[in-house]
This record gives C-alpha cells, sequence and structure tokens, in this order.
C-alpha cells in the first residue's frame, strides 16, 4: 500500500515540477497536456476561459484531444455547471470523454477532457482530481 501512495506522490510531484518550470498560461496548458497525456496513457483537452471569463470555441493549437461538436458541448455544460460530467459520470455519460472542471475556489478556470476508452480505478480518478487542482492553482499565479 505504502509503493502505491509513494507511487501517487512522486506522479504528482513529477506534475507540479514541470508546470513550475513554465512562465506563461500557454507553456502551462501545453506542459499540463503533456504531463496527463503520458501519466494516463490517452489524449487530452484543455480548455481555458478568454479574458471574457468564456470558455472559447476555438481548441487552440490542436495538440491532444480534439473535441467533437458533442464533447464541446459536454464541456460547456461543465464549465457553467462547475461539475465533472461525460464518460464515467452520471451526467451526459454517453460522452467519450470525462470532463472535469478547472477551479480556483469557486473560479472556474476552464475544462480539462480526458479521453477514456475503459474506466479509471478510485486512485487514478483521485490522480486526475488532484493534478486539475494543480493545474488551477499554477494558472492562477501565472
Amino acid at each position: 500500500m505504502e509503493r502505491v501512495g509513494g507511487e501517487r506522490v512522486k506522479t504528482i510531484l513529477r506534475f507540479t515540477q514541470a508546470l513550475s518550470a513554465c512562465n506563461n498560461v500557454a507553456s502551462i496548458r501545453s506542459a499540463a497536456l503533456a504531463k496527463i497525456e503520458e501519466i494516463f496513457q490517452t489524449r487530452v483537452s484543455i480548455l481555458l476561459a478568454d479574458t471574457n471569463g468564456n470558455l472559447p470555441e476555438d481548441q487552440g493549437d490542436a495538440a491532444g484531444l480534439i473535441l467533437s461538436e458533442k464533447e464541446l458541448g459536454v464541456a460547456n455544460w461543465v464549465f457553467a455547471n462547475k461539475r465533472p460530467a461525460g464518460r464515467f459520470t452520471e451526467t451526459l455519460a454517453d460522452s467519450h470523454a470525462l470532463h472535469l472542471p478547472i477551479l480556483s475556489g469557486t473560479r472556474i478556470m476552464g475544462v480539462l477532457s480526458v479521453a477514456l476508452e475503459t474506466p479509471i480505478s478510485l486512485q487514478q480518478r483521485e490522480i486526475l482530481e488532484t493534478l486539475v487542482s494543480q493545474l488551477a492553482l499554477v494558472l492562477e499565479k501565472a
């Protein structure tokens, strides 16, 4: 059990270190995308709120997971409701991705979407949620 906990801490530490080396929002997004894809061995999308506080329709540099119109709709629901939705949740479960809000306190900063073919374990879900929280902290300071 300690070995599993130790691996979790190492994963979170490596993620935090990768983000702390970044000096702007674009590089933070890029580093987070790469690390989460590496950790979970799947495609990921990170949509960040624009200067007007809205989720952009443009998916940026198209790195990572490209969201379909349906998936963008789920991401927008997550953004508006500040709650997870999509694959393997009880909300909009027919989605092809799990969508998590990127929150700093009660402020929504964006949505992280993860393409999942099979359910992730409770431990993996906790790690993913911790990484999203770390991402929010780093973005808040950027």
